[in-house]
């Protein structure tokens, strides 16, 4: 655990959302959820741009947790975490992707940070929020984290915090919203 640094993470997050290029928008964003996560009691640090025995896939971050007494106790001892710099909304079809790789790398939890969110409607279950639910029904825990999730996090606790209530309402099938 190491301390959140708040003007550090705040500039990472502006230069994701303003950087020149989309290679150094999505670094910084990397890079800011990276720091917020090593901040969180529990996590260890986050192992970067993991890649598949086949190099078929890489995930941004595999991040190793010690649940028992931790600030992420709801989660489990290792979850994977894809960060999204996207001016769209993620679709079906990188939930369906994300959903593999947790399969493939044994994870029963995952975090996806979409910046724009994801397509479909939440409460009807449509497009990608459906597939998160079918990801649930299968075993798989998936948490999106949009820009605003992310900003408003100020402190490690806080965005403890919103994991929990963001897995608190996938585990209710509410809304991941």
């Amino acid at each position: 655990m190491s301390p959140f640094p708040r003007a550090q993470i705040h500039a990472q997050l502006q230069t994701a959302a303003r950087g020149r290029t989309a290679r150094a928008r999505g670094r910084a964003l990397e890079h800011a959820v990276k720091t917020m996560f090593r901040s969180i009691p529990g996590v260890l640090s986050p192992i970067a741009n993991a890649v598949d025995y086949a190099d078929a896939g890489e995930i941004d971050l595999l991040i190793p947790n010690k649940p028992v007494n931790s600030g992420l106790w709801f989660l489990p001892r290792a979850f994977l975490c894809e960060c999204k710099c996207w001016n769209v909304p993620v679709g079906a079809q990188e939930i369906r992707v994300f959903t593999d790789r947790l399969r493939e790398r044994a994870c029963p939890a995952g975090v996806l940070i979409a910046t724009n969110g994801i397509t479909g409607n939440a409460r009807q279950l449509t497009a990608a929020h459906r597939h998160i639910a079918r990801a649930l029904e299968d075993g798989f825990e998936i948490l999106v984290l949009d820009w605003d999730d992310l900003r408003s996090a100020r402190s490690a606790k806080s965005f403890a915090e919103l994991l929990y209530e963001k897995w608190i309402n996938l585990k209710a099938f509410l809304t991941n919203d």
